[in-house]
């Protein structure tokens, strides 16, 4: 049995380019990413974007550039720095938390409820 990734899903990955014009022509993609959408503690309603990657896309690769399709069928080039992304030095992991825009980007995210928890582990065995 395959297995299927629901369809709204595919629009919460991001492509990471090593500059803005590798990104504007799709060429020398140095990794994907996904958003992860993280539901504010205080108005359930409301999610904080993270992006995120690979450790390695971000520092090896030098691949900080993020290309995400927009609402026109086109795409849209968000230049980041890496400063802007916190890197894990024990896992191949780098997250930035950033914005989008609705009425421009086509994109959804993965809400953190669907993250597998030490608590559900726990319940679940």
């Amino acid at each position: 049995m395959l297995a299927r990734i629901a369809p709204q899903f595919l629009e919460s990955v991001i492509y990471l380019y090593p500059s803005k014009d590798a990104a504007k022509d799709g060429k020398n993609a140095g990794g994907s990413g996904f958003i992860v959408g993280v539901t504010s503690e205080q108005f359930a309603d409301i999610f904080y974007l993270y992006a995120v990657t690979n450790r390695h896309v971000i520092e090896d690769g030098q691949s900080r550039t993020i290309r995400i399709n927009t609402t026109d069928g086109k795409t849209d080039v968000l230049d980041t720095s890496v400063d802007a992304w916190t890197i894990s030095r024990s896992d191949d992991l780098a997250v930035m938390l950033f914005s989008l825009d609705q009425s421009v980007h086509k994109y959804d995210f993965i809400p953190d409820k669907f993250f597998l928890t030490h608590e559900l582990v726990d319940r679940l065995k």
